[in-house]
């Protein structure tokens, strides 16, 4: 599996984490026979927060990438909710949220909701970006960037995550990652 980094974006900081590219697939074995410990096959999230990478399901056609927030996590399944926009960071390597500079279009948090089965625990956000050019991590300052690809993140409400998942406190405001 290919490594791919990714950027976490909240309100006015830029946190860059490392994911397990591409699309999610079970290119690899499930563990217990040879000494490894098996996977976890319990059901959780289907879509949005599905666990996946090697030696899981592939992820579904309504959440297509697989990407971790931490390095040596395990990986996510998220949709695409921005696809080729631009932004120019400011002097402090942000994208701005607001005015010049913001992400245009703007991210479509629909499509992360829209995939979640998660319930009323956690809020999904259009919060990572996947991929920019020129492919800078961290995010230089005043710097334009193009051809910008998102995906979703499950923001904890309350401390709380579906099941499946635990609050990371030291990412934005607390993200939920896969157990």
């Amino acid at each position: 599996m290919r490594s791919r980094l990714s950027v976490l974006l909240f309100t006015s900081f830029v946190l860059a984490a490392c994911s397990g590219g591409g699309k999610g697939g079970n290119n690899g074995a499930d563990g217990g026979g040879d000494g490894t410990p098996p996977v976890d096959m319990s059901p959780g999230l289907t879509g949005l927060g599905q666990k996946c990478g090697t030696g899981l399901p592939a992820c579904p056609a309504n959440a297509p990438e697989c990407f971790g927030l931490v390095q040596g996590g395990t990986a996510y399944c998220s949709p695409d909710c921005l696809v080729d926009a631009t932004a120019k960071t400011n002097a402090q390597g942000q994208i701005p949220q607001t005015g010049a500079g913001a992400l245009t279009p703007p991210p479509d948090t629909t499509k992360c909701t829209t995939g979640y089965t998660g319930g009323a625990v956690g809020m999904p956000q259009c919060a990572i970006i996947l991929s920019t050019t020129p492919m800078d991590n961290p995010l230089k300052p005043n710097t334009n960037y193009t051809a910008i690809k998102m995906g979703c993140a499950i923001v904890c409400t309350g401390g709380m995550c579906p099941s499946g998942m635990t609050c990371n406190t030291g990412i934005g405001p607390g993200v939920c990652l896969p157990q």
